[in-house]
Parts: structure tokens; sequence; C-alpha cells
């Protein structure tokens, strides 16, 4: 499914660096080291093996790849805008 998330700064997702976890860049170009989400979040679409999106997106607070989604206010708003599904392209 795809995400709601919060990048870095540095413009990294939280799956190269998670909350108060060293990113994990392999080549360690990034200089924050530390995850400083910025205030909006955006939506971080996901694709199949064989290249079509996948419109559902996981709610706001769900669980995601093991992890929690995160689930503030902003977030909330913005699944609530796109009413769960990212808009088809085809």
């Amino acid at each position: 499914m795809s995400l709601i998330i919060h990048r870095c700064e540095c413009g990294h997702t939280p799956t190269r660096h998670p909350a108060n976890e060293e990113c994990r860049d392999s080549l360690r170009t990034c200089t924050c080291r530390k995850y400083r989400p910025v205030a909006e979040p955006e939506l971080l679409p996901t694709w199949t093996m064989t290249g079509r999106p996948i419109t559902k997106i996981t709610p706001p607070g769900a669980k995601s790849d093991r992890r929690e989604t995160c689930s503030c206010a902003a977030c909330v708003a913005l699944y609530a805008e796109l009413g769960g599904t990212v808009a088809s392209t085809a």
C-alpha cells in the first residue's frame, strides 16, 4: 500500500532512518544522521512488481512493514483529503 510519510529534512524517507536512528544510507552522504521530520506530510506512492500503481493508502496509525504509520493531525487530514486512495493516472 502507499504511505503518507514525513520526509527528513535531508530528504530521506523514514525507511532510511526511522525516528532516533542513524541514517541507513549506504554511502553515508546524509549529514543529519538523525531523523528530523519536516512538518508537512506527503504521499509516498508504491507500485506492484509489474509497475502498476497501488492505489490504497495505509491509514494513519496502522501498521505497515511492522511499523506504525504516523497518526498526527496533518497525516490524518491528508488521508481524508485523498479519500484513502491514490488518484488513478490511467
